[in-house]
């Protein structure tokens, strides 16, 4: 079974590009709304954490093997990249807007 790289290139675009799409939805629907901080913070959260399920969700043994027996290399760099290098950021973020303390009104 031959992995189709356009499908694979194509699901990791949609995995990355889709909660981009939903966080700009929601954080437009919070302003016009008037969300308190602490929903814009959960709603980021969400919409970081989303990109990391949906990397999850893409692997599976038959093809992770498939890449493997045709290229390990391309495996090794792939899964670098979007199996640490991406979520780490993506977690590292979600830390860092859970340290900031919410802007004070006067």
């Amino acid at each position: 079974m031959e992995t189709d790289i356009q499908k694979l290139g194509f699901a990791i675009a949609v995995a990355l590009g889709f909660p981009l799409v939903v966080y700009a939805t929601g954080m437009l629907w919070n302003k016009i709304a008037g969300a308190p901080p602490k929903v814009n913070k959960a709603w980021a959260t969400f919409c970081l954490a989303l990109p990391i399920i949906a990397l999850a969700m893409l692997v599976r043994p038959s093809t992770l093997r498939s890449v493997w027996s045709s290229s390990p290399y391309v495996l090794v760099l792939l899964g670098a990249v979007f199996g640490v290098f991406i979520p780490a950021g993506l977690i590292a973020a979600i830390v860092r807007l859970w340290r900031t303390a919410p802007p004070r009104h006067h």
